[in-house]
Order: C-alpha cells, then structure tokens, then sequence
C-alpha cells in the first residue's frame, strides 16, 4: 500500500492599504554667514520629514550629523551646524504612516 499524502498551498493577496508619505522631497546644504546648514523640503503626500546633515568640524576631517526637527508637508526642516563648521551633505527622512 502506498500513502499519498496531498498538499494544498493557498495563497492570499491581500490588497495593501494607500501608504502615507511624504513625496517630492529635496534635501539641500548651504551657508550662512561661515556656518553650514541643511534643510530638507517635502512638497505633497502626508506624514512627517526631517534633515539630517552631515558637518565638517573646521578644517579637520572629522564629521558629525545634526538633525532637523520632524515637520510636516510642506514646512521645511532646517539645522544648523556647529559656528564656522560647514556642512558637507544633507538627506530627508521620513515617517511612513499605515
């Protein structure tokens, strides 16, 4: 006697529900005065964003991250670095509702 043994594999697509985020983002650096900062811009979607900037200490090699406050669409998130420090680069960072 053989045994059959039968194996039933149901796969459910479940649709996913609309994700909310922000969209059409920009982070930029720039200088005010001799100090850096970075800011960060989300035009449409919904939910939250903040810069994080990337800062040179002086004319070392040594870098530390400052970051902006979390703001909602379409306000923008600025930081600063440190006096006479500059910034070297900026990214946007978002929340993710679902």
């Amino acid at each position: 006697m053989f045994g059959f043994i039968m194996l039933a594999i149901v796969s459910l697509t479940l649709a996913a529900p609309a994700q909310a985020i922000p969209q059409n983002c920009t982070a930029r650096i720039g200088t005010s005065g001799s100090t850096g900062y970075g800011t960060s811009i989300c035009k449409t979607g919904t939910g939250n964003h903040r810069v994080r900037v990337t800062c040179r200490l002086g004319s070392t090699t040594t870098t530390y991250l400052r970051y902006g406050p979390w703001t909602g669409i379409p306000n923008p998130s600025t930081v600063y670095c440190n006096t006479g420090d500059r910034a070297t680069a900026a990214i946007y960072q978002f929340l993710k509702y679902t």
